[in-house]
């Protein structure tokens, strides 16, 4: 199964509205007097072209916080401090884009920014581009050799699991590897110990090179790992119950993943 990882959030802002350079107030203020002292320096910043202070007032506008919402703006001055290569605003564009929180979900813009964001945090966008191609969606066509080449740039276990997935369940042969994706399916578990997440994927990986024996036998244990959890999740267990009939059958696992519309 794909697995993502947590996004990337940048709302901390009164820390960042009250901070201020040295000796800019010398008289004690009243905490809501600093901040609109602050946010009129912003202010004044953005009038002179300043990526910092368009991507904090953007994001308070964004949020609410110390201004009032007001999507458009906001999208228009961290589109601006994107532009100027001002990585925080790339990177939290990027996510709150494919996230679909504060704007709404846009793959294809998203896709863009992740682009961008290659060139400073290679691992973050290279994983978040290898789930948009994983996955397809409005704008974005899914296309599982992308999604395979990006994971493969990510050292993590969740995008060298979410490899093992697309190398044994893609749809489309050519993309399929299923020897690669036993070894490294196998690697992972001996590395990471034993999960439901792990297994079910090693399951998978077997399915696709025939071997139907070991991918019952796994895929059981992915069950048995999935029904001792704190929290059980239902909807998992069915998901990996239907997988075990595939196997049981001697069908292997192809599936289309898709976000969260």
């Amino acid at each position: 199964m794909i697995a993502s990882r947590s996004p990337f959030y940048l709302l901390v802002l009164l820390a960042l509205v009250i901070q201020s350079p040295a000796n800019a107030f010398t008289t004690p203020q009243p905490q809501a007097e600093i901040i609109q002292s602050r946010i009129a320096l912003l202010r004044y910043q953005v009038s002179q072209g300043d990526p910092r202070a368009h991507y904090l007032l953007g994001v308070m506008q964004l949020s609410g916080r110390y201004l009032p919402k007001d999507e458009q703006a906001a999208l228009s001055k961290l589109e601006f401090a994107a532009n100027a290569d001002y990585s925080k605003a790339i990177h939290t564009l990027a996510d709150f884009l494919f996230n679909g929180e504060y704007l709404p979900r846009d793959l294809a813009k998203a896709q863009h920014w992740y682009h961008k964001l290659l060139a400073t945090e290679p691992q973050w966008a290279s994983f978040q581009l290898g789930f948009i191609f994983a996955s397809g969606g409005i704008g974005v066509e899914r296309n599982c050799g992308k999604a395979i080449d990006y994971f493969s740039r990510v050292e993590n276990p969740a995008a060298q699991n979410n490899l093992v997935w697309l190398l044994a369940t893609c749809p489309e042969a050519k993309h399929r590897d299923g020897e690669r994706a036993v070894a490294l399916g196998k690697a992972l578990l001996a590395e990471n110990g034993d999960n439901a997440t792990g297994l079910d994927n090693l399951a998978a990986a077997y399915a696709e090179v025939g071997d139907f024996s070991n991918a019952v036998l796994t895929q059981r244990r992915a069950i048995e790992f999935a029904q001792q959890a704190p929290t059980q999740d239902s909807q998992l267990i069915e998901e990996l119950e239907s997988r075990l009939d595939n196997y049981l059958a001697s069908q292997p696992y192809r599936e289309t993943i898709a976000l969260p519309r």
